[in-house]
């Protein structure tokens, strides 16, 4: 391995994020050169857009849900033997995770190698009205062409934001398009009502190709309906889970209520994709009222279903880690739903926890002490994730940088937000933490490995059994993994 070809690609790739800092800056319906500039580079690399169609993709949009169901996809289709790439965003520790090929991370070698020869393409074709493309932007050029080059069978492209101007929505004929829950979130970008957040997604529907989504509000549903009638895709509503046969007896590889319906869609995903590729068939079983079209329950012993469902890995979601006497609780919610779907689970773990120590102790119980860890960035109102929150002995709020130097060559580096400005933030939660629960004990560190030295001297001090639920943000969750898990990617292609 060389290393330092590594080390370079990944400070190359943090410096473009100053050209990715959209969000901060980017007022609603502004990025519509994206995809202008995506094929423009596409072309650099010797790539048109119908060569995209030789991926047979599953394009996925959403506000929750979307890693989750293109993992599960992911793991299915592996399970049928096909070769797959994936690609999702954020990563949670290295950025090699956003580049999957047959389930896991490419390699440092091969990341190297594909991304020096794709930067410096890019950059000897760049113009002034395309520069060179911003870090999520990159990748995802680099993601198409890692995948044709590897010659993947199927490709699982997870959308950014959005869907109508995400860069990944150059693919002109996919497979098959899902849409996953919906909610408010990047409401700066998509709109502040469900029916344009809903427009926005349904951008990714393509004309003949199926479109899937889980029920959705109806004015959620409304939209994506006007939007599938407009581009002549027909749309259908995926079951609940406890529709299927024998649905109750399949241990989800990814744990969490809220995985059952995102479990469903990505069955359904891999049916219309295997109909459509392995049989040519246009045709699914379905049921309709007025309103929807309904795709009917298939058996989950067929095309091996349950085996890619139950084997499914996806960290960050509803993950624990054991360390000495403190259990992690850890789940990337930053959405209201997912928050709450996210405390029920962790009361759910915590009350089996107790009842483990009641067993042990012969009914006498020590004290656990919960410890809640929270940052949330963005434009996001801490508030409502916060409101049902209260149940803890301690809360401690953090930004997410992993250590207090911010380093050009890390893979966890966000260098489009200062320190300062990060400082506000996790200050600004810490204030309304307070108003909001003033009885409760909250504490403030600079970073996440302060932050679990502050746990590990508060487990010292206590002497009993800690529980930590780590919660708000994708990247405060990866940085926590990081540091608890150093091993975390021990495999990669």
């Amino acid at each position: 391995m060389n290393r330092s070809a590594y080390t370079l690609a990944i400070e190359r790739l943090n410096r473009l994020q100053s050209n990715a800092d959209y969000l901060k800056n980017a007022a609603f319906g502004k990025r519509s050169n994206s995809l202008e500039r995506t094929n423009h580079f596409l072309r650099a690399l010797g790539i048109e857009p119908e060569d995209l169609n030789r991926l047979k993709i599953i394009h996925v949009a959403g506000t929750k849900g979307k890693g989750s169901t293109c993992a599960f996809v992911e793991s299915i289709l592996r399970s049928n033997e096909y070769k797959t790439g994936f690609y999702s965003s954020p990563h949670l520790v290295v950025v090699r995770e956003r580049i999957r090929i047959n389930g896991k991370p490419i390699s440092e070698d091969k990341f190297a190698r594909y991304f020096h020869h794709v930067y410096n393409i890019l950059e000897a074709n760049k113009t002034d009205e395309f520069k060179m493309p911003g870090y999520f932007n990159f990748l995802t050029i680099m993601a198409f062409y890692v995948f044709l080059q590897e010659n993947v069978d199927v490709a699982i492209m997870e959308v950014g934001i959005g869907g109508k101007l995400d860069c990944t929505n150059v693919v002109q004929k996919p497979i098959v398009t899902g849409i996953t829950s919906l909610d408010f979130d990047h409401c700066r970008l998509l709109g502040n009502t469900l029916t344009q957040i809903a427009q926005n997604k349904a951008g990714i529907f393509k004309q003949g190709v199926p479109a899937l989504t889980v029920q959705q509000p109806e004015e959620a549903m409304s939209a994506l309906k006007e939007t599938a009638q407009q581009v002549n895709s027909p749309l259908y509503v995926v079951p609940p889970w406890s529709n299927y046969p024998d649905s109750s007896k399949i241990d989800l590889g990814i744990k969490g209520e809220a995985q059952k319906l995102n479990a469903s869609l990505a069955v359904q995903l891999v049916n219309v994709w295997l109909s459509r590729i392995k049989f040519s068939n246009n045709q699914f079983i379905i049921h309709s009222n007025d309103e929807y079209d309904f795709l009917n329950t298939v058996a989950l012993n067929q095309n091996h279903f349950a085996t890619g469902l139950i084997k499914t890995v996806w960290h960050g979601r509803c993950q624990i880690i054991r360390k000495d006497n403190v259990t992690y609780f850890l789940d990337a919610a930053h959405t209201i739903d997912s928050m709450n779907n996210c405390l029920q689970w962790f009361n759910k773990q915590t009350d089996s926890f107790l009842s483990t120590f009641n067993n042990i102790s012969n009914g006498t119980l020590p004290k656990i002490h919960r410890i809640f860890v929270f940052n949330c960035t963005g434009d996001r109102d801490p508030r409502p994730l916060l409101a049902k929150s209260s149940d803890f002995d301690l809360a401690i709020f953090t930004t997410n940088r992993v250590m207090n130097e911010k380093k050009i060559d890390s893979d966890q580096s966000n260098l489009t937000i200062t320190e300062n400005h990060e400082n506000e933030i996790r200050s600004n939660n810490a204030r309304i933490w307070h108003e909001m629960f003033p009885t409760v004990k909250n504490l403030q560190v600079e970073c996440i490995g302060d932050c679990i030295e502050q746990i590990e001297s508060y487990s010292e001090s206590v002497r009993s059994p800690i529980v930590v639920l780590v919660s708000g943000s994708v990247h405060l969750v990866g940085g926590f993994i990081g540091l608890l898990h150093p091993d975390f990617v021990s495999s990669d292609c």
